[in-house]
């Protein structure tokens, strides 16, 4: 199928934000149960791959036929609900999530290897569990990511439409979105019809949240800043420049001096170059041990915090910021 530059942007977008979501919820899964770490770069490449194929997939209301991207893209809000109906004839979740009533049910000249979790049981019955899963996490996060992506893309239609010229053709659009023809329509009208398109999309990830079991949320732990390797770096560094400037002195000032005898425990008269650099290569070395052991080391996590949530803060903060923009009265009211 043929995509526009439209469409292929949709298609890459949803995707890409589902990606993100399936790689914080592996890096969770594999705290739980490091033994999925294996698996985690090809059986998320697979999953991605086979959602694009669903997202490209043409689905049939009445006689015409729309694609999954669009339809998550649009303001269609029944078509969006049919397609997560797990009962509607329009619903996507068997072209996501393989169905074990499918699986077992095997009729003649079935193949035995039929789907992603067959195959995958067949290297490992134990993977046939975390193939599943990882396709149930692709239901869950879909209809979110799409959100993500439409919220980003109408805050954009909005700041154009402020600021743009008003062409005949912009103009005729919203007289049929309006369905009147011969009033005149004007910006403010035109940007008060997207905002509430923009409110929309922002209620539709709220509820998300409201619904969301405590099974679904996505855990994420920053990674803190490693100081203790840093510093090792940087010690390293240090002892490296040393044996390199001792190497191009023909001896050691008094100050060197000093502060080799000091670094050594020896008296000044058992100073010297050779000493000095015996000393910096000893330090490099054991040095190179406890950089490998620190890089070897889990790395120090911040507290867990519901990802998603955050991501909803983020978007009802640009929201409210937007909304005072696009309406100034209405925020120095608020004020007031």
């Amino acid at each position: 199928m043929e995509l526009t530059l439209q469409q292929q942007k949709r298609v890459d977008a949803i995707n890409a934000i589902v990606k993100d979501y399936l790689e914080v919820r592996f890096t969770h899964g594999i705290r739980v149960n490091p033994r999925i770490a294996h698996i985690y770069a090809d059986v998320m490449w697979q999953q991605l791959a086979s959602l694009r194929l669903v997202l490209i997939t043409g689905k049939a209301f009445g006689p015409v036929k729309y694609m999954v991207a669009d339809i998550l893209c649009s303001d269609e809000e029944q078509k969006r609900k049919a397609l997560f109906n797990p009962v509607d004839q329009s619903s996507i979740m068997n072209e996501i999530i393989d169905v074990e009533e499918e699986r077992r049910d095997q009729k003649a000249g079935t193949l035995k290897i039929r789907d992603m979790c067959t195959m995958y049981k067949a290297l490992d019955p134990s993977l046939e569990m975390v193939v599943e899963l990882i396709q149930t996490w692709i239901w869950w996060d879909l209809a979110d990511a799409a959100d993500l992506f439409n919220f980003d893309q109408q805050y954009q239609r909005i700041m154009t439409l402020h600021s743009c010229e008003l062409t005949d053709q912009i103009i005729d659009y919203y007289h049929k979105a309006f369905k009147r023809l011969a009033k005149e329509v004007t910006r403010q009208e035109i940007l008060d019809y997207e905002f509430k398109k923009l409110t929309t999309i922002l209620d539709r990830f709220v509820f998300g949240r409201q619904m969301e079991g405590g099974y679904q949320i996505i855990i994420k732990r920053e990674e803190l800043p490693d100081t203790a390797t840093d510093a090792l770096l940087l010690d390293q560094s240090k002892h490296i420049m040393a044996v390199q400037k001792l190497q191009n002195l023909p001896e050691l000032d008094e100050n060197m001096k000093k502060y080799y005898q000091k670094a050594l425990g020896e008296s000044a008269e058992e100073i010297d170059i050779n000493r000095a650099i015996a000393f910096e290569e000893r330090q490099i070395k054991e040095g190179k041990v406890a950089l490998l052991q620190a890089l070897s080391d889990e790395k120090a996590l911040g507290e867990p915090y519901d990802y998603k949530q955050a991501q909803l803060a983020g978007l009802q903060k640009r929201y409210n910021e937007f909304k005072d923009f696009l309406y100034p009265e209405e925020a120095k009211a608020s004020v007031q």
